[in-house]
């Protein structure tokens, strides 16, 4: 993997160097607090008494995944392959859970990786590191995972963003990585929405310009976990903010008020009444001419009832804009109603009464004939 050189940035004593665990560590309010909040402040305050264990799987991948692409000399340098056999002893054995203990305390400050995790790591990093855009901002003075401390919406807050790139001394653009299952476009929009990238990105955006930085572009840089790895690189619309401003604000203010009561409610002791999503609603009526009985008639119904042409039909329903029509598997339909009122009462007094299906009825009838008789009855028609 090439070796990438982190070239001083003109602000960069802007953004201070605080280890990780520090920083979560630390009380002020990050993103991912303010999600929490949003769901419930029982949630918030679980998870600051309750820490999520770094040495889960997941966090390690993730954390060596934006190692190698961010910082490669640290990832090469703090990664090790857990060895497949030890002394010809297997994993489930005692004799390698023994030794391997040993290597880890003999190399505290290194991080295992078993051997699939390992090249996983690798080949997003290869497919993330190949994209021009990602490119361009490594080749421009940045800092890696930089912090800044900032006061908004009334709270102290704290942002860290994976990359900021400077372009000048105080415009900057902001990557942050993301693993995922699907990079395209639509696929990471639904995980935007899901997970509240655009709350990190107004989040992120207000905590770089309380600190004098003003942010040009703030990019989704997205890869697949699985192969062939596709890469995207994605920007929020700024139209789509708007929900996230709220949702913060909202958030700061409850989290202010359960700060001064000691109170940090769940969803609440009463009853709540739902409404299902919109993709659940229940599907479309599909329409059959028994359901439009009476109500609707297709323009040969009309033309058989009046004695008139199809193509009078036509002209007529076109010069009364009031007579409503409709389209029914292909065919145009009429209201009855208004037909009666705008057409059939004034000019032939006549109203239509039978019904669709006794009207159905009668385009049978009329089918079965033969051609001579449909020649006959169309020339009657007309006259």
């Amino acid at each position: 993997m090439a070796q990438r050189r982190n070239r001083k940035a003109p602000a960069e004593r802007v953004l201070s160097e605080v280890p990780n665990e520090e920083y979560h560590a630390r009380t002020e309010l990050g993103h991912s607090d303010v999600l929490r909040i949003s769901r419930s402040p029982l949630e918030y305050r679980y998870h600051k008494e309750h820490p999520v264990d770094p040495s889960l799987k997941a966090l390690i991948i993730g954390s060596a995944f934006h190692t190698a692409v961010l910082e490669p000399e640290k990832f090469s340098s703090g990664y090790l392959i857990l060895p497949e056999d030890i002394d010809g002893r297997g994993p489930r054995t005692a004799h390698y859970r023994e030794a391997l203990e040993q290597m880890k305390v003999e190399r505290p400050h290194k991080k295992w990786l078993a051997a699939s995790d390992y090249d996983l790591v690798m080949n997003l990093a290869e497919s993330v590191l190949a994209h021009p855009v990602l490119q361009e901002a490594l080749d421009r003075p940045h800092r890696t995972e930089g912090t800044a401390f900032f006061n908004g919406w009334g709270c102290e807050c704290k942002c860290r963003p994976d990359l900021t790139s400077f372009r000048g001394a105080r415009t900057v653009d902001v990557i942050d990585l993301k693993s995922c299952q699907d990079a395209s476009p639509a696929g990471f929009a639904k995980a935007m929405a899901n997970w509240g990238y655009d709350v990190q990105k107004v989040f992120y955006e207000r905590g770089l310009r309380e600190n004098s930085l003003e942010v040009k572009r703030f990019l989704f840089v997205a890869v697949e976990k699985t192969p062939p790895y596709l890469c995207g690189v994605h920007e929020i619309h700024k139209d789509d903010l708007f929900t996230a401003r709220t949702i913060i604000r909202q958030a700061c203010a409850t989290y202010l008020d359960c700060r001064a009561r000691d109170v940090w409610p769940g969803y609440g002791t009463g009853v709540h009444k739902v409404r299902l999503p919109a993709w659940r609603a229940p599907p479309k009526q599909v329409h059959t001419m028994s359901s439009l009985d009476r109500a609707w008639l297709t323009v040969k119904q009309i033309s058989t009832q009046f004695a008139i042409t199809v193509q009078s039909v036509y002209r007529i329903v076109k010069r009364q804009p009031k007579i409503t029509t409709a389209k029914f598997q292909g065919r145009l339909l009429i209201n009855v109603e208004l037909w009666n009122k705008h057409w059939g009462r004034a000019r032939n007094g006549v109203h239509l009464t039978r019904t669709t299906n006794e009207s159905i009825s009668m385009e049978a009838n009329y089918e079965d004939r033969t051609n001579d008789e449909r020649q006959k009855a169309k020339k009657v028609q007309d006259t």
